[in-house]
């Protein structure tokens, strides 16, 4: 993106943060590729390059400030970094209606696709998952949002089918659009045909502090390849036990069986986890898919062309998910690496 091509607000919202800490910018803010919710931009600064994240729009401050609680408790425990503070001790601010926070920029790099190929490197996220979730589960929690059991068929629904409409009436649908409504009316017929099932009806999972969005992306090496940082704590809540590791087995593994082995072996060996909880953990990703309108809402309501590398894959997990055959081996597989 050039930088003609950045919103005149968030090139605002950039150079009026970095004045509250006396900063001046050195050229033009820089978007960090692959950022998927938040708007995030990199500066070179007269004090160094910064970090500057554009918060979503839907974030509270409420929701940024639990995160950034985290942060400071887990600072001396895990590899993070946390946001700058101003002269009068802030460290959220707003610009244009929009939240805004400044951190230091971490020199990395993630794993690498071709790298990432290999058991080995499964085995090393899976333990360092493992790691991270058994520190964050001494963290209380208490001011962290509770999420992945509060879905609402009826609500799903209506945001599907609104989507659908949008490309029902479009004067000339594009293949895009062809294929995500092919996908979204294949949701909405498992949602109307009794695969859903109410967040009352399972029961019985501990829940714990996770990062929320842990894959190779938000893990960045030094070139002696140990960790510099764990980041992009946006997502940080209290979550059913094992969701996390779940879905890292679709977004970190994709599935591939030798992954998924090295990937639990590892993450197991630094936290164990009850083997009897590995089914109602798969359920209850399988109902979090099923009750997602992301990407679709993300794409076509709030027009964000971001969320279109995302749309293929969501809908081909949700196609998998949808054989209880294939939930079943998946739950069988984690149960039988607890108790290994």
């Amino acid at each position: 993106m050039s930088t003609a091509a950045i919103p005149r607000p968030h090139q605002q919202a950039v150079s009026e943060t970095l004045a509250r800490f006396g900063w001046t910018a050195l050229g033009q803010p820089e978007p960090v590729p692959n950022s998927s919710a938040n708007d995030n931009y990199g500066v070179e600064t007269d004090a160094g390059r910064r970090f500057v994240r554009i918060h979503r729009k839907s974030k509270t401050r409420p929701e940024i400030e639990a995160e950034l609680r985290l942060l400071a408790w887990a600072r001396g425990r895990l590899p993070v970094i946390e946001p700058f503070a101003a002269a009068d001790g802030r460290t959220i601010f707003s610009s244009s209606g929009r939240l805004v926070t400044c951190w230091p920029w971490v020199e990395g790099s993630s794993i690498g696709l071709a790298e990432f190929e290999t058991e080995a490197a499964a085995e090393r996220m899976g333990a360092l998952h493992g790691e991270l979730d058994s520190v964050l589960a001494g963290y209380d929690g208490v001011a962290l949002p509770r999420t992945r059991m509060d879905w609402d068929t009826d609500r799903t629904m209506g945001t599907l089918s609104r989507i659908d409409d949008l490309i029902r009436y479009a004067a000339v649908p594009s293949e895009l659009q062809l294929a995500v409504q092919r996908d979204l009316r294949f949701q909405l017929t498992l949602l109307e045909g009794g695969e859903a099932v109410p967040p009352s009806e399972l029961t019985g999972l501990d829940v714990r502090p996770v990062h929320g969005d842990f894959h190779r992306g938000n893990v960045l090496f030094r070139a002696d390849g140990s960790v510099a940082a764990i980041v992009d704590w946006d997502s940080a809540s209290v979550q059913p036990a094992l969701y996390g590791l779940v879905r890292a087995l679709f977004i970190v593994c994709h599935l591939v069986p030798e992954r998924v082995a090295a990937y639990l072996r590892a993450y197991y060996a630094r936290s164990p986890v009850d083997a009897e909880v590995a089914g109602a953990s798969v359920e209850v990703f399988w109902q979090n898919a099923l009750h997602s309108p992301w990407p679709y809402d993300q794409r076509f309501i709030e027009g964000d062309h971001r969320a279109e590398r995302f749309l293929a894959p969501q809908a081909a997990n949700l196609r998998w998910l949808a054989d209880r055959a294939n939930r079943r081996r998946l739950a069988d597989q984690i149960r039988a690496a607890a108790g290994a």
